[in-house]
């Protein structure tokens, strides 16, 4: 004669539960309801831990929360230390058009706004291998340097 269990034990939160709060495909899954639930609000099962709530009710924040809260909080350092030096040449301030302009661009790890995401530290020492410059002046500043010198002869050769 074959016996049906009617409780089952949570591989997550260890507690033995009745059939009913396990969901069932082809055979009863796992985990329970509950611990299923809350994987699904954090969005991956390797962050839960046993008896946690989701974010909104004080829960730890996910990587992506960290990631989206750091890049916000260095575009305004950023943003803010172009506006504090002003271009270099002209001297605007106006942010929408204040750009970096790496003095050596041999010895620069990366463009700036890649780096959102880092560490201040790593933020902080690149913008200083940099030049605030403003967009007419960072444009006559690569004109000077002969990176578009070739634009120029070969208009010049058509006019011709």
């Amino acid at each position: 004669m074959q016996t049906t269990t009617t409780t089952r034990i949570c591989s997550k939160c260890k507690r033995e539960q009745p059939l009913d709060n396990f969901a069932k495909g082809n055979k009863y899954l796992k985990w329970c309801n509950d611990c299923r639930e809350r994987a699904r609000k954090y969005g991956s099962a390797s962050r839960i831990k046993r008896g946690s709530t989701p974010r909104k009710s004080g829960g730890p924040r996910t990587p992506k929360e960290v990631r989206r809260e750091t890049t916000s909080r260095n575009r305004r350092i950023v943003t803010q230390w172009k506006v504090e030096q002003g271009c270099k040449v002209c001297g605007n301030r106006d942010a929408r058009c204040l750009v970096l302009h790496h003095r050596d661009p041999v010895g620069k790890r990366s463009a700036i706004s890649s780096l959102y995401h880092v560490g201040l530290d790593t933020l902080r020492a690149e913008l200083h291998k940099c030049d605030v410059l403003c967009a007419n002046c960072h444009a006559i500043s690569h004109w000077d340097a002969g990176l578009q010198k070739h634009v120029y002869s070969d208009n010049q050769r058509e006019l011709d």
